[in-house]
C-alpha cells in the first residue's frame, strides 16, 4: 500500500501535481516517518510551490534519518533561492563533506560553488 502511494505520489510531483503530491507525501511522512524517500519527496514538492523552509524542514528530517549529501544540496537551492546565501553556503559545505566520488551531484556541488561564489563573493557568504 506504501509503495503505491509512494509511486502516486511521484507520479503527481513529475506531472507538475504538487498540491496532489503534497498531500500523498505528507500523509506518508505520517504513515512512515523514518523512510527517507518520503521526506525527500515532500521536500522536493515544497521546493517546487516556492515554499523553501517547509522544503527545507523536510530536508533536514532526511538528514537526520540517513546521512547523505542529498537533503543538504537540495537545501543549499532553498536558501539560495530564498535568498539566503550564508546558509546556502553552509549547506553545501555539508554536502561535501558527505558526498560520495562517485554521485550524480559531484558536478551540481562543483557548479554551484562556481556560480553562486567566486572567491570575492565567498568571503562574504561564509558566517562570522
Amino acid at each position: 500500500m506504501m509503495e503505491g502511494l509512494y509511486s502516486t505520489a511521484f507520479t503527481f510531483y513529475q506531472g507538475g501535481k504538487y498540491d496532489e503530491a503534497e498531500a500523498l507525501f505528507i500523509h506518508l511522512t505520517q504513515k512512515a516517518p523514518k523512510d527517507v524517500r518520503f521526506w525527500m519527496g515532500l521536500g522536493a514538492t515544497h521546493q517546487m510551490k516556492s515554499a523553501y523552509w517547509l522544503a527545507i524542514k523536510a530536508y533536514a528530517q532526511a538528514a537526520q534519518l540517513k546521512s547523505h549529501a542529498e537533503p543538504y544540496v537540495f537545501s543549499a537551492e532553498c536558501f539560495w533561492l530564498d535568498q539566503q546565501p550564508k546558509r546556502a553556503y553552509l549547506a553545501l559545505q555539508e554536502a561535501k563533506k558527505r558526498i560520495e566520488p562517485d554521485s550524480p551531484l559531484q558536478q551540481r556541488l562543483v557548479v554551484y560553488q562556481k556560480t553562486w561564489f567566486n572567491e570575492c563573493e565567498v568571503e562574504h557568504a561564509k558566517p562570522d
